[in-house]
């Protein structure tokens, strides 16, 4: 047949994959070459229609006819050269060689020239008008038009010496030498986000969609990257480029699946390329979807909410609906929420306007401590943020750090416009003088209340590619001020994390921890944790004896007694002591439970972390084991503060000690041997 394909029966068309003229490997290359210039010219076109997309939905018009009117030809104009480009770049139908260059350009160039032409005058309109945040999009739009241009000169006019670089550079594009088969064909709100993707571009309009949409992002620029945060931000959702330099997508897919850690992660594909073996190909490696780019925003949406919900049906079938809550933050209404006095000592702290800090080991329930001390605060009348530093990301600018922090605060007080028009007028300013600059001028002057502000995951400051000593002290000069500007008596913060004062600041003269308090969340007492008994199912008297002997293992450690507690809930056979013996067994003393449950990891990792002082560190710790351990001022504080984020020891005025007979019995004196 003349048009290159053949018809099986009434079935549906297929193009030919593999012409007869052409030799294997010389098709090969041919189809694996088309697939890149069609991904290559595609990249630019999703910017241009993502930015305007976006111009759409944040723009007001007010004063400004021809603004949405001139968007909308941008728009046409884009979707004009992404059917072209699927039209003419089609890898089993054309050959660049008897493509007619002239007539393609022509083609191409007239949605161009529009597209360049009304970009221009809304850019310079912008400028009057100082909407900078426009003006830098509008360029964007007409960088990506000159790039495209700049791509079909090369494509169109020399692709031969455009194909011998591509091939001599390898590809890492996948061609498949047959047409496969075709595949037969609960609202979530929030959630982590892990964008992958090497263009800063595609990063960025997807990172603002989502974050509109009240999703927290993380973003990577490449495999390694995201694979490192994948298992450090541990998101909900992975959106995972295709092409990328280094580690591409299919690569990058493959180690998600094969990692035990992060098998369940929802994944969806997202690529300038729309092979429909490319699709099928993610999804037998395991990704939850496919999208191409340029992606519809209501599908895009409407495919992440689908994926979220199948992942939490995925969760909620592998655990019996219950009490008890032992992996992430508890909400502020659990029911097996064990409220201790870290309770009142921080809500109290920060009603007085206190600084506060809670810096302590992992899976001690800071989070929940947090989000339990924040409900009750609303609940006074006051203004709260929580700023999560992980959602900031680690491969970002200084300015990039502080925007980010500005934006969470204006989501939160619904102060958006405002926060962002303070933080471009003072940029002539250093970042952290803009950012508080705005916190002073806007969210205290707008929220006439007290604003409490949390700071949650403070320990990643220190993977960050630039110092944030200056944050701190700006934090300590909030309270100092307050002799002279009675408005910051309404600003409070509270700081949280795994790390000493020591790890996050190096200055005495600037850090804020020697003006703030101290809250020491330590583990649950057998008598604040009675409430945990009414989740066991038990009788009263069963349940008093049954927690009692969870104590005797946990000795009140939040994460391993809630991990206990929802076992023994789900296990109606059980139903005394030498039961709760076996399933401690079986939870933590196994082989294998101390290979895959995540405090244990934690703790060895942590108790790994202390070279080149690896053998202080454990002979120190060997001590402990024999008994109490009264502190000495020799001690040094490099390796207590160790064993103190480890969370495996127990520390009182005077003295250490063993945590409690699970960490004992794990970490005991044949691994200090074995480790030494």
């Amino acid at each position: 047949m003349s048009n290159g394909s053949i018809q099986s029966g009434a079935g549906p068309v297929l193009p030919l994959v593999v012409p007869v003229r052409l030799p294997v490997d010389a098709e090969k290359a041919r189809l694996s070459y088309l697939a890149k210039v069609r991904h290559d010219l595609r990249t630019p076109v999703n910017h241009i229609i993502g930015y305007c997309e976006m111009l759409q939905e944040e723009s007001d018009d007010s004063g400004w006819a021809n603004l949405f009117g001139d968007l909308e030809n941008i728009l046409e104009g884009g979707k004009q050269l992404l059917g072209l480009v699927s039209f003419y770049f089609d890898s089993t139908k054309t050959n660049l060689q008897k493509l007619d260059p002239h007539q393609v350009q022509h083609e191409l160039r007239t949605p161009l020239n529009h597209i360049i032409g009304y970009s221009e005058m809304l850019q310079e309109q912008a400028t009057e008008l100082g909407k900078k945040t426009m003006v830098s999009d509008l360029g964007k739009i007409r960088s990506a038009a000159h790039l495209l241009l700049d791509l079909l000169e090369a494509h169109l006019f020399h692709p031969k010496v455009a194909m011998e670089l591509w091939q001599d550079s390898g590809s890492i594009w996948p061609v498949f030498e047959h047409a496969p088969e075709p595949l037969p064909s609960l609202k979530l709100e929030g959630g982590v986000i892990l964008v992958v993707d090497d263009d800063p571009l595609n990063r960025e309009m997807l990172d603002r969609r989502l974050r509109r949409q009240g999703f927290t992002v993380v973003q990577a620029s490449g495999g390694a990257e995201a694979l490192e945060l994948a298992r450090s931000s541990h998101p909900d959702l992975v959106l995972l480029d295709m092409v990328m330099p280094g580690m591409d997508g299919f690569q990058v897919l493959k180690q998600i699946k094969i990692d035990r850690t992060l098998r369940a992660l929802s994944v969806i594909m997202l690529s300038a390329s729309d092979e429909a073996a490319t699709a099928v190909q993610c999804i037998k490696m395991g990704a939850d979807d496919f999208l191409p780019k340029p992606c519809n925003t209501t599908l895009l949406m409407a495919r992440i909410e689908s994926a979220l919900a199948k992942r939490r049906l995925r969760e909620m079938s592998k655990l019996e609906p219950g009490f008890y809550c032992d992996k992430g933050t508890l909400q502020s209404d659990s029911p097996s929420y064990v409220e201790r006095q870290a309770d009142r000592d921080l809500f109290e702290g920060l009603r007085r306007g206190d600084l506060c800090y809670v810096l302590t080991s992992r899976q001690m329930g800071k989070s929940s401590l947090m989000v339990r001390t924040a409900g009750k605060l609303r609940d006074c009348g006051s203004s709260v943020v929580v700023i999560d530093l992980t959602a900031l990301g680690f491969n970002v600018t200084l300015d990039q750090w502080y925007d980010g922090m500005l934006t969470q605060f204006g989501r939160q007080l619904r102060l958006e416009d405002e926060l962002e028009e303070c933080w471009f007028r003072r940029a002539r300013l250093s970042p952290v003088h803009r950012f508080f600059s705005a916190l002073r001028e806007v969210a205290l002057r707008r929220r006439n209340r007290q604003l409490v502000v949390f700071v949650d995951e403070l320990d990643i400051v220190r993977s960050l590619p630039f110092s944030t000593d200056e944050f701190f002290a700006a934090i300590r000069e909030c309270y100092n001020r307050r002799a002279e500007d009675g408005e910051f008596e309404r600003l409070s913060f509270c700081l949280l994390g795994v790390a000493t004062p020591g790890d996050l600041v190096t200055g005495a003269h600037v850090t804020p921890f020697n003006i703030g308090r101290r809250i020491e969340l330590a583990d649950f007492t057998r008598g604040e944790a009675v409430p945990l008994e009414h989740g066991l199912g038990r009788d009263e008297g069963l349940s008093r004896e049954l927690l009692d002997r969870v104590f005797y293992w946990t000795n009140g450690h939040p994460y391993l007694t809630q991990r206990f507690c929802r076992s023994i809930a789900q296990d109606k056979a059980l139903a005394d002591t030498p039961g709760i013996d076996l399933l401690a067994e079986r939870l933590f003393l196994s082989a294998k439970a101390q290979e895959e449950d995540d405090n244990l990891v934690f703790v060895r990792k942590w108790m790994e972390s202390g070279q080149p002082h690896q053998r202080d560190l454990l002979e120190l710790y060997g001590q402990v084991l024999s008994g109490p351990r009264k502190l000495l001022e020799e001690d040094p504080s490099s390796l207590l503060n160790i064993l103190r984020l480890a969370g495996i020891v127990r520390f009182s005025e005077s003295s250490i000690e063993s945590r409690n007979r699970i960490y004992a019995q794990v970490f005991d004196a044949e691994w200090v041997r074995a480790n030494r």
